[in-house]
């Protein structure tokens, strides 16, 4: 049930009409985080 509602709220965050859009919002979200998101 975790694991449910987990990719909910993610694709909530990074939804979209298709996976290269996901996959799209995903990298610039991760972009505009920085390095601090990936333990550097």
């Amino acid at each position: 049930m975790v694991a449910i509602v987990l990719a909910d709220a993610w694709l909530e965050k990074f939804g979209g009409d298709t996976l290269d859009e996901v996959r799209r919002n995903y990298a610039a979200f991760m972009d505009t985080i920085g390095p601090r998101a990936r333990g550097s």
